[in-house]
């Protein structure tokens, strides 16, 4: 059987800086760039955090 997931939105939210960020995602394809140290990659492992696979390297631990 196959299986997907889709996101229709995003929400980030910066206690520390009071800022946020909301994005709507379309259904299609979503391109996530950006510099180096941009966080593309912190944003798709907390994606994956979600549905509760943990990082073996541990750099998810400082969301728990």
């Amino acid at each position: 059987m196959r299986q997907h997931f889709h996101f229709d939105s995003l929400l980030i939210y910066s206690e520390k800086h009071k800022k946020f960020h909301y994005s709507i995602f379309d259904e299609k394809v979503n391109l996530i760039h950006g510099p180096n140290t941009a966080g593309k990659s912190t944003l798709l492992q907390s994606l994956i955090y979600v549905f509760g696979v943990n990082d073996v390297r541990g750099n998810l631990k400082e969301l728990t």
